[in-house]
């Protein structure tokens, strides 16, 4: 029997909380899942990290803030992989990766939502579309009380999410 697929995306591998954490994560993941971690920007200081433990990373290269070839890239490697989840972390991840999970067909996807960035109270394209990412997505994961309270106040979180 095939396992099944995780597909984590993130939108950078440099060392964070939000990385160390899908670091542990993907590491931690019962080996009946076949884990791969996709990210779009930089010089990737963890990537040692996950080719060492033999965890598969890919990269979608983008440049500045919205690359629309970068989302289809995304659609088309989402479609032929078939994962069961994806699970992303950190805003433009969350954006490209779960409207391309929704648009190929994924299942199940997941955001984790790791900071309360002063940025979001002022509202924004980003801000409408990482709400919009929310409804698209089965569960969201706040990483404290704190964060889960700011985006249902900021964002409008779904509280049954």
């Amino acid at each position: 029997m095939a396992k099944k697929k995780i597909k984590y995306i993130i939108s950078e591998l440099n060392i964070g909380g939000a990385e160390m954490i899908l670091a542990d994560l993907a590491e931690g993941v019962n080996r009946d899942y076949d884990v791969e971690v996709i990210y779009f920007t930089g010089d990737a200081p963890l990537l040692e990290r996950y080719t060492s433990r033999k965890i598969p990373v890919k990269k979608f290269n983008m440049t500045g803030r919205f690359s629309y070839k970068t989302y289809r890239t995304l659609i088309k490697y989402l479609r032929e992989e078939k994962p069961e989840i994806v699970h992303t972390h950190l805003y433009r991840a969350d954006i490209y990766g779960v409207f391309a999970a929704k648009k190929a067909g994924v299942p199940v996807v997941i955001s984790t939502k790791h900071n309360t960035d002063d940025f979001r109270k002022a509202g924004s394209l980003w801000i409408y579309f990482d709400r919009k990412s929310m409804k698209k997505c089965s569960k969201v994961i706040a990483v404290s009380n704190a964060t889960r309270d700011f985006f249902q106040k900021y964002e409008k979180a779904d509280t049954e999410k």
